[in-house]
């Protein structure tokens, strides 16, 4: 059966900075104020970008690290180091309270989920401009996490915790520094995502409405999997990460025996829709150059009865005609790379084309007449 698949990317570039969002409030308490946290939910009297959300979008905790200098005598002293702050009933908590000191400066920085695997250099200081946020000793290793069976027609996004064999869903926070005298009245603290994200969607033709077809395999292979990190390396078109493989087998998959069906059109005419497409992957990758040949797709799934084996290289050639009729090679790429700070979704349609049946008959051989007179 002749069939084809219609591949559709898309790549989403832009800084997903303004995912995450942590606040610092103060409460008015006599004679002290409360350094308190809080869930960002006014985004239009605040100054942040557009389409900024609470980090209990994405984790249910972060972990500060803060310390002030006394316009006294210029002593260092810790506020946070490493304290957990956990969001339950809509707000931001932790203990014992720290409080605001009027002749100190402030410097908070902030690691969400948790300063597992990522480090900040400076916590004697964290005013000092020589601090960076870094990988622990060895690094970071992804085991292929997925949020998806295939049930889904959106993102799960919170899961990515870094606990029980599960990948972690690294953030970091850009530092804000504060006047204890002169206090904003929030410390807004603003989180990115460090590592890269990985969306594999896939739906159907219009053709296939009265089709069922079943997803059975999604893999993909090829990729690193370890890297080491430092943000002062990250400038938006540099990474911040040097990548690596350390397991051969690392792919990210989903696979179902019996298969998920995908959903058909609804409708007709101007008020037909495409049926909603499903998520069958939902992954946080290494960010890493493509390689040639290297990294790919694989997919299998049934229409009606019959199986279908797809598999798609992130980097190929093609070799096409050109006008002279000579072979021209052409190269193909799907993601040039994978970046920090970046979500990266494949759609999938399926759109087979029939197996159309004619039919014509050749006439006989050859052809021997005998004429008989009966009386």
């Amino acid at each position: 059966m002749k069939k084809s698949i219609l591949i559709i990317a898309t790549v989403i570039l832009a800084s997903c900075a303004q995912d995450s969002v942590l606040n610092v409030r103060n409460i008015e308490q006599e004679p002290d104020q409360a350094i308190s946290f809080n869930i960002f939910t006014d985004k239009a009297t605040r100054a942040f970008p557009a389409g900024s959300v609470s980090l209990s979008n994405f984790h249910d905790q972060f972990v500060v690290f803060s310390t002030k200098t006394s316009t006294i005598d210029n002593e260092i002293i810790e506020v946070f180091n490493g304290d957990t702050v956990a969001y339950s009933a809509g707000a931001w908590t932790y203990a014992p309270l720290r409080y605001w000191d009027k002749q100190a400066n402030f410097s908070f920085v902030a690691i969400a989920p948790s300063a597992k695997y990522i480090i900040y250099t400076k916590t004697d200081s964290v005013a000092n401009p020589a601090g960076d946020y870094k990988t622990k000793d060895g690094g970071y290793t992804l085991v292929g996490t997925n949020l998806q069976d295939g049930t889904h027609t959106a993102e799960i996004n919170k899961g990515f915790t870094g606990e029980n064999g599960k990948d972690a869903d690294l953030m970091t926070a850009q530092k804000n520094n504060q006047n204890g005298a002169a206090h904003d009245a929030t410390v807004d603290m603003l989180f990115s995502h460090i590592l890269a994200k990985l969306n594999v969607v896939i739906g159907k033709s219009k053709v296939l409405d009265g089709q069922n077809v079943y997803i059975k395999k999604v893999e993909i292979t090829g990729l690193d999997d370890h890297g080491t990190y430092a943000q002062k390396n990250y400038t938006g078109a540099a990474s911040g990460w040097n990548s690596s493989k350390v397991n051969a087998s690392y792919k990210l998959s989903f696979q179902n025996n019996t298969g998920i069906l995908l959903n058909s059109g609804t409708g007709t005419g101007e008020n037909y829709h495409t049926g909603t497409p499903k998520y069958f992957i939902e992954s946080i990758v290494m960010p890493q150059g493509i390689e040639r040949d290297n990294e790919a797709l694989k997919l299998e799934y049934v229409i009606g009865d019959q199986l279908y084996k797809y598999e798609l290289k992130f980097w190929r050639n093609d070799t096409l005609k050109d006008i002279n009729n000579q072979d021209s090679i052409v190269p193909r790429i799907v993601f040039p790379n994978l970046m920090d700070r970046s979500k990266y979704t494949l759609k999938l349609t399926i759109d087979p084309d029939a197996i159309i049946f004619d039919a014509a008959a050749a006439e006989w051989t050859s052809s021997q007449d005998t004429t008989l007179i009966v009386k």
